[in-house]
């Protein structure tokens, strides 16, 4: 892929997401992720699912859209004598006022759990397991 077309981005921001979920030191983890993201609700479901130790993400269990009226700091234009214009991306089946958040939520496994935490115990400050690199799988 090219840097700079959707597809380069896409894998960048999938791939800080993977590395930032997976390396993380934390029994469970909540995601909230705006719907008109690059990330669609499939992978982040994934990424989500590796971390729990799972085949997939429980959709049913484990998601929820929240819905809400979306922030317009100012009102669609068209371009004009120079300037740009700006318009809001209406997604299919929404209003064009109308937008969702995605809440997921995931727990680690037992085993991941105690391999994320040192061996079972939870590091404290000036420990040096603390600051140690996480194992890669």
């Amino acid at each position: 892929m090219r840097p700079g077309t959707r597809g380069a981005e896409t894998a960048n921001v999938l791939t800080a997401m993977n590395d930032l979920i997976l390396a993380s030191h934390v029994r469970s983890v909540v995601v909230s992720y705006n719907e008109e993201g690059l990330l669609s609700r499939e992978e982040i479901g994934s990424i989500l699912a590796r971390f729990s130790g799972e085949k997939s993400f429980d959709f049913e269990k484990n998601f929820r859209v929240v819905e809400h009226r979306r922030f317009r700091s100012d009102s669609d234009r068209r371009p004009v004598e120079g300037r740009g214009g700006r318009a809001y991306r209406v997604l299919d089946g929404k209003d064009r006022d109308r937008i969702g958040e995605w809440l997921f939520y995931a727990e680690r496994a037992a085993r991941a759990r105690r391999r994320a935490f040192g061996g079972g115990r939870l590091a404290r400050e000036g420990d040096p397991a603390m600051h140690a690199e996480p194992e890669r799988a």
